[in-house]
């Protein structure tokens, strides 16, 4: 079910067909201050007015409100099996962390698996029909050499493949 609301810090979350997101509100719209011995959000993207906060893999994160990404390291799944709506199954070895959790920024692109080249995010969300107002509130994951997973998405450098031993799996949740 969609629905939005104000959450500490002066974050708003909201979703909208199937796609959840955050944003920051204009000061007064929420309470200031947040805080969890995870992970925290507390670190502004300024440059955008968005968010990124660094994910404790393994563990969970709160990234703004009560919305958190729990991070676990599970055995690879079986050839042919695809995850959850809001989780992504990561090969931890082709990772580079830390990884972080933050808002899009224009220009940003990856190499969505299957595609055969990089695409713009905003493309991406464009061809997901995700609406504007939620797409600048989407979360989007990056390590040190770029976007891992966005809009439903995994790069083609973390996917899961025959040769993964370990994979970390994202999954967004609500406490």
């Amino acid at each position: 079910p969609g629905g939005a609301g104000n959450r500490p810090g002066g974050v708003g979350a909201g979703g909208e067909r199937g796609a959840l997101g955050f944003e920051r509100r204009p000061a007064g719209a929420g309470a200031a201050g947040h805080a969890d011995t995870a992970g925290t959000a507390d670190t502004a993207d300024t440059a955008g007015g968005g968010f990124a906060v660094e994910l404790t893999a393994p563990g969970r994160t709160v990234i703004w409100g009560n919305k958190v990404i729990d991070a676990a390291f599970i055995e690879p799944p079986p050839a042919g099996a695809r995850p959850g709506p809001d989780e992504a199954w990561l090969d931890w070895d082709r990772l580079s962390p830390p990884l972080t959790a933050r808002t899009w920024r224009p220009g940003d692109r990856m190499r969505p698996l299957g595609l055969g080249g990089t695409k713009k995010l905003q493309d991406l969300f464009v061809d997901a029909k995700i609406p504007a107002a939620v797409r600048r509130r989407l979360p989007v994951i990056a390590d040190a050499e770029g976007i891992v997973w966005a809009a439903g998405r995994v790069d083609e450098r973390a996917a899961v493949g025959p040769r993964t031993r370990r994979v970390l799996r994202l999954q967004i949740a609500s406490l």
